[in-house]
């Protein structure tokens, strides 16, 4: 299999530095936050517009490229095609220089540094691209790509991709990170998780001994798949002296880094002496692949008292960490809200994610209309008026948060044979208000307490947290109902 794919924001995202050139020359604000089109539609608009952001392309492309980074995910995509010695060739029509107003920028060595840089492609056996192919025009490029029959291209203009010069034998993936950009003759796509899906699929288990070899040191005698998504998931590594391991495969999530977020909190945890998870074993950070300890137990189906005391215990221990050197710099928790407006927004951000991904059905749309929308309105401004203490917008302060696993309930819990539990899952883990971590854990739809036993948390946490959390989550009650409606929809 032939893989062709285009270089410029398709493998190498400018956002940033687009964003930082125009802060720069004072054409765009400082706290402004947008993307690449977002900025050059910004920089368009002003007098001779066409002129400067030709000028800024000519030194984001040139010698600011160094802060330009990869997308999440092309690294361990291209790792996966070199593992299965599949061949790929980046084809971009990027002129060799570029004018930045004094001088003329070299564009193709700035570019072939940073993928140097990046360790993707290097003049060894061990280069994960095959190829660089740059191209004066579009045209030449579009001529190319049918001359070679590739059997996938990826690229981010529809200009190249909708082009009927272009074989139909080539499949054709339209990379649009915000959803934006339409394809006539592309499948669009918005992240390179979606590329790695529809490429490559499921990990083989050749795949899954070579990363265990680089993790481990050794390869595996057994690899038996649990289960997951395609390109996310565990397997059960068996090694030559019977032990056993958790081979764990992140999904890539643009908004919050899994692998680090659980690897840092479970090796962090083991450190600070907390038994009740599993050990990290190791990992590659750029594959977002993690090494654990193999935890066997049985799934909590009937929970009882005592193990809402268990969990009590845990969520005592982490909030009882709080003020630990380790923790000090831990990033916050996936979707961590500290204060009513933050919450309040990230219900309006869900809602427009909700409408942005969501198919065109007539049904949904006048629900969140007629019905979802208006009680937002009337909930949100019921909680600004009821806010207990501070101001709606006033933050947390840090010794009124909690470390928190997130996602935590006894769907991520294994029962071991002594009636304990194992806790596992720690993706979404780091800073977030407590209140937020008791209201989630009644929410859960995973989750199947008694009245009583939920009355049990509630008492247990406010021993934990303090009365003020309680009065907290009494006030922020609604909203976090419609949040769950909205990770249902």
């Amino acid at each position: 299999m032939r893989l062709g794919i285009d270089l410029d924001n398709t493998i190498i995202c400018y956002d940033e530095v687009f964003s930082y050139v125009a802060k720069q020359r004072g054409l765009i604000s400082p706290d402004w936050l947008g993307s690449k089109w977002e900025v050059r539609e910004a920089v368009r608009s002003t007098p001779n517009g066409e002129t400067t952001w030709q000028s800024i392309q000519g030194n984001v492309y040139g010698p600011l490229s160094s802060l330009a980074r990869l997308y999440s995910g092309v690294f361990r995509f291209l790792w996966r095609c070199y593992a299965r010695g599949l061949e790929v060739e980046i084809v971009s029509h990027k002129t060799e220089f570029g004018h930045t107003g004094k001088i003329d920028t070299p564009l193709r060595a700035a570019a072939l540094e940073f993928l140097k840089g990046e360790q993707i492609f290097v003049d060894n056996p061990s280069s994960l691209i095959e190829q660089v192919t740059f191209l004066d025009t579009r045209e030449q490029k579009i001529a190319y790509i049918e001359e070679q029959r590739f059997d996938w291209f990826v690229d981010d203009l529809p200009e190249v991709l909708d082009n009927i010069k272009i074989s139909s034998e080539t499949r054709k993936l339209g990379f649009s990170p915000d959803g934006m950009t339409d394809f006539m003759s592309a499948k669009r796509v918005r992240s390179w998780g979606e590329i790695e899906s529809e490429i490559l699929g499921k990990w083989t288990n050749e795949e899954l001994s070579k990363v265990t070899l680089k993790i481990a040191g050794t390869k595996p005698r057994e690899i038996v798949w649990i289960g997951g998504r395609t390109n996310s998931g565990i397997a059960r590594i068996r090694f030559k002296d019977e032990r056993l391991a958790a081979l764990k495969i992140y999904a890539l999530d643009v908004s919050h880094d899994r692998y680090s977020a659980e690897q840092d909190a479970f090796d962090s945890l083991n450190k600070c002496g907390e038994v009740a998870v599993p050990k990290a074993l190791g990992g590659l950070r750029r594959l977002g692949v993690g090494m654990l300890e193999w935890i066997s137990g049985d799934e909590v189906t009937a929970p009882n008292s005592d193990h809402i005391d268990c969990l009590l215990g845990f969520v005592k221990r982490l909030h009882g960490l709080r003020h630990h050197y380790r923790f000090r710099s831990f990033p916050n928790a996936s979707a961590a809200i500290f204060s009513g407006w933050e919450l309040q927004q990230q219900l309006h951000q869900r809602l427009d994610q909700l409408r942005s991904n969501s198919i065109g059905s007539r049904g949904l749309h006048s629900y969140l209309d007629d019905e979802f929308v208006p009680l937002l309105l009337e909930i949100s401004s019921w909680t600004e008026g009821n806010w207990p203490g501070h101001h709606y917008e006033t933050r947390l302060q840090k010794p009124e948060m909690t470390l928190s696993p997130s996602d935590f309930g006894f769907h991520n819990c294994l029962k071991q044979e002594d009636e304990s539990l194992r806790f596992i899952d720690f993706e979404y883990f780091g800073w977030d208000d407590p209140a937020k971590l008791c209201g989630d854990f009644l929410f859960h739809p995973g989750m199947n307490l008694s009245d009583t036993l939920k009355l049990q948390w509630i008492e247990g946490a406010r021993t934990i947290y303090g009365a003020q959390a309680l009065e907290r989550l009494k006030v922020m009650w609604g909203l976090i109902g419609l949040v769950w409606c909205l990770i249902l929809l």
